[in-house]
């Protein structure tokens, strides 16, 4: 499909208030590196450029322009923010705007013009990603859910607009052919965690635990964590008898997680209490590395077949994670017949990167087409400012009056 005609572009612009480790900068790093190679002009603005984080990779710039907005203060900063991405929108219009997870700056979706298809996809099975859609679908002209799980939660949630809903998994690119681990007589079982170190929907705690009881029966296993995060201070004291069976990479680019994932990881593990589709997951499939996660309704089920291309557990079963890497420990053969199916589950669609590409194509001319036949349209509104910033100032205020009634007070 030609979409580039049928749109009239070929501009893609997405938004993130910061660059870091996540499955949703992986996918942008990949997305537009396929879509670069199909001619699109692919554009990354960063909207809050203070804001913690690291420098846009190398991948991505070789592939995309990278703008960072500047750098606003004061109590109108989104207000500066919102205005200064709908300049850039406008400037590069006709273009499709993918906001991701960048909430705030999708706030300026209403005061839009037609010329800027909005599609918002909606990467993890959390309760922030469906208000978004409450809020903003209105002026949303598609979604894209990465899991069917997503998607039927999404219609369910938001009936409205059920009809501009895709299911498009978060493709990736294929590794090599043959992945080239490094094997040595005896050798433990090397299993990597890769990803934000952080309680809340990781459950990084539960790993802690589950290494802890490696540890303590002896296993011949080998952690490697790949990441960091708010909890990763408590996460290092929980694991402080078990050092020795843990190395820490520390936050590394994607490049560099892949080559890992190559050589020297066999099992890859998630303990999440939810997720979208783990993009990590897909990557370490590709690798050969078997997935022993949780058992979660969004994304996992849909790739991971207990037993046949991976190990599927129930969330917090922190013992039962243990015996199962016991289990693979003590027989690589099973262990190499569950590498060779998760390789063969990902290396076809729809987790390819090419098919990936394609249905968010057909997504955007889908958009392009109900526009123009008048079966959708987007009516023009003022930008949205979340209620907590919205009300912030004004909160503030009354508890400066409150503070100030009750030293007063006490002044007396």
């Amino acid at each position: 499909m030609n979409v580039g005609e049928i749109l009239g572009t070929r501009t893609i612009v997405t938004t993130s208030p910061a660059w870091n480790l996540s499955g949703v900068h992986t996918f942008v790093e990949n997305f537009f590196a396929e879509l670069a190679s199909r001619g699109w002009r692919c554009h990354a603005v960063i909207t809050q450029p203070g804001r913690e984080g690291f420098e846009p990779p190398a991948a991505l710039k070789s592939v995309a322009t990278v703008k960072c907005l500047p750098s606003f203060t004061g109590g109108a900063n989104l207000i500066k923010r919102q205005s200064a991405l709908r300049r850039f929108l406008i400037r590069h219009a006709p273009c499709v705007y993918l906001p991701n997870f960048d909430f705030e700056a999708a706030g300026i979706t209403p005061a839009l013009p037609p010329e800027v298809i909005t599609v918002a996809t909606l990467h993890s099975d959390e309760a922030c990603y469906y208000d978004f859609v409450r809020r903003h679908g209105t002026w949303i002209d598609g979604f894209a859910a990465v899991s069917r799980r997503i998607s039927e939660n999404l219609s369910d949630r938001v009936p409205q607009v059920a009809d501009r809903v895709a299911v498009i998994p978060c493709g990736i690119p294929s590794g090599p052919g043959t992945p080239t681990r490094s094997e040595t007589p005896a050798r433990p079982l090397r299993i990597a965690y890769c990803g934000r170190i952080v309680e809340y929907q990781k459950r990084v705690m539960d790993l802690a635990q589950v290494i802890n009881i490696c540890s303590g029966e002896a296993l011949p296993v080998r952690f490697t964590i790949v990441g960091g995060g708010p909890d990763e201070s408590r996460f290092k004291e929980a694991i402080a008898a078990s050092r020795h069976i843990v190395r820490f990479a520390g936050t590394i680019p994607n490049h560099e997680v892949r080559r890992l994932l190559e050589t020297d990881v066999d099992v890859i593990v998630l303990t999440s209490e939810f997720e979208g589709l783990p993009v990590i997951m897909l990557e370490a499939m590709d690798a050969g590395c078997v997935p022993v996660v949780t058992n979660i309704e969004s994304g996992i089920r849909e790739v991971v077949r207990d037993g046949v291309n991976g190990i599927l557990l129930p969330v917090g079963d922190v013992r039962a994670f243990a015996s199962a890497f016991s289990g693979l420990a003590a027989n690589r053969s099973r262990l190499a017949q569950l590498s060779e199916q998760a390789r063969r589950t990902v290396r076809s669609a729809p987790f390819t990167i090419t098919s990936t590409a394609d249905a968010y194509e057909a997504l955007f001319a889908a958009c392009e087409k109900r526009r123009d036949r008048g079966d959708w349209h987007r009516e023009p509104g003022s930008p949205i400012i979340p209620d907590e910033i919205r009300l912030a100032p004004r909160v503030r205020r009354r508890i400066r009056s409150v503070l100030s009634r009750l030293i007063d007070r006490q002044r007396a």
